[in-house]
């Protein structure tokens, strides 16, 4: 999914910081099933990249990332500070028609 739309994080500059100025770090598990993202993140090297920063998951429709946000927060410290967008990629666009900070597409199957 992070191939065809992500989301541009909003910089302290009041423009959207995109992932390649390093102002945030995207991560993407390049998975082609959930079922392999339970692996993924059992992998301490994994682990080791959302150790000590505020993770936000997002998923077409939220249940994914409901699920592998239990996972991370399993996996790591009891202090880590996991969210997950209510609703996924399809809420958000619902209350945002003009995209707000996602950019490119979206696919519901």
């Amino acid at each position: 999914e992070t191939r065809i739309g992500r989301f541009a994080a909003p910089s302290s500059r009041g423009g959207g910081g995109d992932v390649s100025s390093g102002e945030v770090d995207l991560i993407d598990p390049e998975t082609r099933f959930y079922s392999e993202t339970p692996a993924f993140l059992a992998q301490e090297e994994n682990l080791a990249r959302f150790r000590g920063k505020k993770v936000l998951m997002y998923c077409t429709g939220g249940v994914r990332c409901e699920r592998a946000s239990a996972l991370l927060k399993k996996g790591l410290d009891e202090g880590a500070e996991v969210y997950q967008l209510s609703g996924g990629i399809q809420r958000y666009l619902e209350a945002y028609p003009d995209g707000g900070f996602f950019q490119g597409s979206m696919h519901v199957f």
